[in-house]
């Protein structure tokens, strides 16, 4: 494993910081602040003071702070890759008739197990996108699946699901796109969806696939962003998916105790 060796490495990563400051965001704050929670390390703003646009001598003062602050003899453990936590999966379904959301649900729990939540069907009255393909009076509703998975699955469940409404569209044929499928999962902390278009705030998985985090989790509420779905603000669906964290986290625990 390595190791960080006490006064002299930590010393060259200090000044590497103070070196490149305009290239480090927050981003790698948080990364560094998990490097520096150890005992005898709570500095983290001395790291945010190099990254700002301070005076060579104000940063030289913070880089001898930290260099006095090191306790002798210890060692800094540098993070090893773990495996990820597993997720629970969920799956957005648009169509508008019945019979269309049945044979939906059936397919999903045949790919992916027993559905362990299942929302109310409510109006997607939010935008007419897809109103060209799918038609008028569409209706949203969620499932969430017992089985937790790998998150690393995601680009290959959203390639399956896209490939699932393709085969539905050709069974139906009314229109040009019977359904439209969202799948994704809830974390501890969020609800990330799968999509094939690209954006600012979107991550690149694989195959052509990004990740969208639609929100975080507080407690017992949600955090919206700015670029949150119109359907995804409404209560209803977030009294749903509070609901499968819920869910989601008693699994965990469950999980824990076992092992």
């Amino acid at each position: 494993m390595k190791r960080i060796e006490t006064t002299k490495e930590f010393h060259n990563i200090i000044v590497f910081i103070a070196r490149y400051s305009s290239l480090f965001t927050s981003y790698f704050l948080r990364d560094c602040h998990a490097l520096l929670s150890t005992p005898g390390f709570p500095f983290i703003m001395d790291l945010k003071m190099l990254t700002l646009n301070t005076s060579p001598l104000k940063k030289q003062a913070v880089i001898n702070k930290l260099r006095g602050a090191i306790p002798k003899g210890r060692d800094i453990t540098l993070a090893e890759p773990k495996p990820f936590i597993p997720v629970k999966l969920i799956c957005g379904i648009i169509a508008s008739a019945d019979r269309v959301f049945e044979e939906t649900e059936k397919c999903l729990v045949q790919l992916y197990g027993t559905a362990d939540h299942a929302s109310p069907k409510f109006q997607f009255d939010f935008s007419d996108y897809y109103a060209g393909q799918m038609g008028k009076e569409l209706q949203r509703k969620f499932l969430s699946f017992a089985e937790l998975l790998a998150p690393e699955e995601l680009s290959n469940i959203k390639i399956r699901t896209n490939a699932l409404e393709k085969e539905l569209s050709t069974k139906f044929g009314e229109v040009p796109r019977a359904v439209n499928l969202d799948p994704g999962y809830v974390t501890r902390a969020a609800l990330i969806m799968a999509t094939a278009k690209d954006f600012a705030h979107r991550i690149p998985l694989n195959r052509g696939i990004y990740a969208h985090l639609e929100f975080l989790f507080r407690k017992d509420d949600i955090r919206l962003m700015d670029w949150t779905y119109p359907d995804y603000r409404e209560k209803p669906c977030q009294r749903f998916f509070l609901e499968v964290r819920r869910t989601y986290l008693c699994q965990l625990r469950q999980n824990k105790a076992r092992s």
